[in-house]
């Protein structure tokens, strides 16, 4: 009758502690789901910067495009400017005609 009595407290014992454990168990299981909602929240908001940091680098490389381009035809507008000046006999109205003739152009 002892061996019984011993081994219902044995038992006892271990229900308790496999309880404890189930417990600690879910704590932990609650907490890795919690800690993997907040990975996926901050890899959501990553992903947000990394689509507004590509939109970013997309309008910088037509601003720079643009930019490029009023460069080549200014250097044109330069050029023709320095041509006209080196071959012209100027007048007042000639140059004006051609300024204004450039700019057209």
């Amino acid at each position: 009758m002892s061996q019984v009595v011993d081994l219902d407290n044995s038992l006892e014992v271990t229900r308790q502690e496999l309880g404890k454990l189930r417990g600690r168990a879910d704590e932990e299981d609650e907490r890795w789901r919690a800690r993997e909602q907040e990975l996926l929240v901050r890899l959501e908001d990553s992903r947000c910067r990394e689509r507004k940091l590509e939109d970013q680098k997309h309008n910088l490389e037509v601003c720079l495009a643009d930019a490029t381009q009023q460069l080549q035809e200014l250097k044109v507008f330069s050029r023709k400017m320095e041509m006209f000046f080196r071959s012209e006999t100027l007048t007042a109205s000639s140059v004006y005609l051609t300024l204004m003739y450039l700019c057209l152009n």
